[in-house]
């Protein structure tokens, strides 16, 4: 559904308020906002701070710094060396060390094994109070950021790495955003991290992502609607999309969510594409790629907030959008059920590749491998020339530099198989699957690819309202711009194979490839 001259915008002077959110729904059963902080996390200012201990809570602070931010202000560039790794189900500092808050009179909490809610109350907003600021602005190369750094000095928390990092931090690790992240507050926040981090591995770690308790500030106490840094409705519109995190697959929170379902909404009225961010590697329980992931039924009107009166705000918002909420509740459905479809066409695809779905870490193909496998040399004689292909496969150089693992192709003992996924994927595409550029030009998806898979990957650009636009398209066929989706360190005949598939039926009317 547009968003024509009359039409009311889903958001209109909405905002994102931060009280609101930052209060979890009454269910979790979580301390009120002014009930006295249960974990011993003390500002920066405070006397209680702990040197040792609040240099590896800084450091999971760059982290969240990374993965997180504000677009037209400030967003995370290149990950420094120092920053935190995302392993299993916790935060773990670079060194080893565990970011770790304190439980007074229970020893202590890991930072990954609390909600994003309690991260907020418990580490984000005392962080932040002195200067009455988000997360990201206060690590932003300005004149406030400085003083915020300073501050942190003069109260003699982590010294040592301040004094080594903080010119990092001021400024050097952040650009405009790309990317919306929608989620419930009330899931554990170490899930949240793992489906950021490995979506930004999964763009080879040049994506950057909006976050709400990062990139507004906690400390706004206005009305719903009047925050001056917490406006989404603009970060929707100059983001490429909006990523949903499923938190738990099995059964996610988001859909149930005032808040998130808002979110998607004006994500639909600004022609923006929506994406599911599922459980990766161990966690994912889908045994098949095709299988699309269940969607539990939308209904707007008994949908939760951490507020009433924001709840109430939110449903006015979708009704005088939708005008009815019976209509607010078909056309959301429609968006879940287009984004899981989507989803899993992508898995097909990945799975379709000659390293096959264990081998490639992503969100889509649910495996959990770092690197690509090194299929190139096996597939060359000594001289290094490609040798001759058979049917059932295309031959495909990886990226340089990857390792020097080998995994020998066997097309005759997997060709059976490839052929039932390249059935689900058609299967898909007919139900509305589809897939954008910047997944057609991502290697992880292209390379290595089988017959089968670019047969798949050409009827997806081909098929009717796909997002792949006709400038994209030419720029993804041509040779010399080939930069764009990395064909060049692709064999000449998986890029010819592909440019037949695609002549015989051009995807964009009008266009005449050549």
């Amino acid at each position: 559904m547009g968003c024509g001259a009359t039409k009311p915008s889903v958001t209109g002077p909405a905002t994102r308020t931060t009280e609101s959110r930052a209060q979890p729904p009454a269910a979790v059963n979580k301390p009120a906002r002014d009930a006295p902080n249960p974990l011993a996390l003390a500002p920066p200012s405070d006397a209680l701070w702990d040197r040792g201990v609040h240099a590896a809570l800084l450091r999971g602070l760059a982290e969240c710094v990374y993965i997180k931010y504000t677009p037209g202000k400030a967003a995370p560039r290149k990950a420094p060396a120092w920053k935190v790794h995302v392993d299993k189900v916790n935060l773990w500092a670079g060194d080893g060390e565990v970011p770790e808050v304190k439980q007074a009179g229970s020893g202590w909490a890991r930072l990954g094994s609390l909600t994003t809610s309690e991260v907020m109350a418990h580490f984000v907003k005392p962080l932040t109070a002195p200067h009455k600021c988000c997360l990201a602005q206060a690590f932003s190369r300005t004149p406030f950021g400085a003083e915020f750094i300073s501050s942190l000095r003069k109260a003699q928390t982590g010294v040592g790495w301040l004094a080594e990092h903080s010119d990092a931090l001021m400024g050097g690790v952040f650009r405009p955003a790309q990317y919306f992240v929608s989620h419930a507050w009330a899931g554990p926040f170490d899930d949240l991290a793992q489906r950021v981090y490995q979506d930004s591995r999964q763009r080879g770690g040049s994506a950057y992502y909006w976050v709400d308790v990062f990139a507004v500030s906690q400390h706004y106490t206005g009305a719903f609607g009047t925050s001056p840094d917490s406006k989404f409705e603009s970060v929707i519109q100059q983001a490429q999309g909006v990523l949903c995190s499923m938190h738990p697959d099995s059964d996610p929170t988001a859909p149930k969510r005032a808040w998130c379902l808002l979110e998607l909404a004006s994500a639909s009225m600004a022609s923006k594409p929506i994406q599911l961010m599922l459980a990766a590697g161990e966690q994912q329980q889908r045994s098949e790629p095709g299988e699309v992931l269940p969607v539990p039924d939308i209904d707007v009107a008994n949908a939760s907030a951490g507020l009433e009166s924001d709840r109430v705000a939110i449903l006015g918002l979708v009704q005088q959008a939708y005008g009815t909420y019976g209509a607010a509740n078909d056309r959301l459905q429609g968006l879940f059920t287009a984004a899981a479809r989507s989803t899993a066409l992508l898995r097909c695809i990945s799975a379709l590749r000659v390293f096959g779905e264990r081998d490639v870490y992503g969100k889509h193909d649910g495996s959990t491998a770092d690197e690509y496998v090194e299929a190139w040399a096996a597939q060359c004689d000594e001289e290094g020339d490609p040798l001759e292909a058979t049917a059932h496969m295309v031959l495909q150089r990886s990226n340089a530099g990857d390792s020097a693992r080998m995994m020998a192709y066997k097309a005759d003992q997997t060709d059976e198989a490839n052929a039932g996924i390249r059935d689900q994927a058609l299967k898909l595409i007919e139900q509305g699957a589809r897939v954008e550029m910047e997944e057609v030009a991502s290697t992880w998806l292209t390379a290595g690819q089988t017959r089968l898979g670019l047969e798949v990957l050409a009827a997806a650009i081909r098929a009717p309202g796909n997002r792949v636009k006709r400038v994209a398209f030419e720029n993804f066929v041509a040779e010399e711009r080939g930069a764009m989706i990395s064909l060049r360190s692709a064999s000449s005949m998986s890029r010819e194979y592909l440019l037949h598939l695609l002549r015989q039926e051009p995807p964009v009317q009008g266009l005449v490839v050549e």
